[in-house]
């Protein structure tokens, strides 16, 4: 004859009850009771899950059954759900008990008890602001008055996450615009900061120092240009000749690249110090 382990069970509890009761065989009945009752020995089907869930759930005063909770006596193990519903019993207790995500209003420094008290208060922050200069999502917590919560903060405890969504769960708008506006990047263009001022001044000055720079640079290589021009013509005209003269070095300059004729041709003192140079040379 098969004995059957829910059988083995059960003659194992009855020995141990007919022994004498000392407080290690107390535990070990009541350890083997516990077990008996456990998914290794009851025969599981999909109703009988169900019910068990449904009354554990009803045990704890309406609240949803965890994963956790399936490790308690009477309960079908995580094995045992995978085994008839073909999914994790994480996944199997999420799918038969949503839960419902609202809003938590947490005990907070602003009083506010209602999603309506948070709503009433981004409403008074924006139609004060609003016509403030550069008024958006990114300034809206710099303008706000003080101990006033940030509009992230609001938008939490409202249920939402996004500007333009709180914007619309608090009926306001921004005035003086299109009414097929989108709230919600409208802002981005309109975002403002002192700073801003500051840095396209900076721009402005570094690009007028870098054409001054290049004009300078522009203006050398030119001046170098024809007095190298210069000196090669008096190392020409032989050690006689004290000076090549102007018409020549003017010639040279009427030749020069169309881009750089308005640029200044070497002075007197130029030829002055590329005569001084020769004279020491020779």
């Amino acid at each position: 004859m098969n004995v059957t382990i829910k059988a083995a069970m059960d003659m194992a509890i009855r020995a141990l009850q007919e022994k004498e009761q000392t407080e290690e065989v107390t535990q070990a009945i009541h350890r083997l009771q516990q077990l008996a009752k456990r998914d290794l020995v009851a025969q599981w089907s999909r109703e009988s899950i169900l019910e068990a869930l449904e009354n554990w759930r009803k045990a704890h005063d309406g609240q949803a059954p965890t994963v956790t909770a399936l490790a308690e006596p009477g309960m079908p193990g995580c094995n045992i759900i995978q085994k008839h519903f073909g999914m994790r019993a994480s996944a199997f207790l999420r799918q038969q008990y949503p839960q419902k995500v609202t809003p938590r209003h947490r005990p907070n420094r602003y009083g506010f008890t209602t999603e309506q008290d948070w709503l009433d208060c981004f409403r008074e922050q924006f139609e004060k602001h609003c016509l403030d200069e550069g008024f958006s999502s990114k300034t809206y917590n710099v303008l706000r008055d003080k101990n006033t919560p940030l509009w992230a903060t609001i938008a939490y405890n409202v249920g939402t996450s996004q500007w333009g969504e709180l914007m619309r769960k608090a009926g306001v708008s921004y005035p003086n615009r299109q009414q097929n506006a989108d709230p919600a990047r409208m802002h981005m263009g309109v975002a403002y900061h002192p700073l801003y001022d500051q840095l396209e001044e900076c721009l402005k000055r570094a690009e007028e120092h870098r054409k001054l720079l290049i004009e300078g640079l522009e203006r050398t290589a030119v001046r170098t240009r024809y007095l190298d021009a210069y000196l090669e013509l008096k190392a020409q005209e032989g050690p006689y000749i004290n000076r090549v003269p102007l018409e020549t070095l003017n010639q040279l300059y009427k030749q020069a690249p169309e881009g750089s004729l308005s640029d200044p041709k070497p002075s007197p003192e130029d030829f002055a110090l590329v005569d001084a140079s020769v004279s020491k040379s020779r």
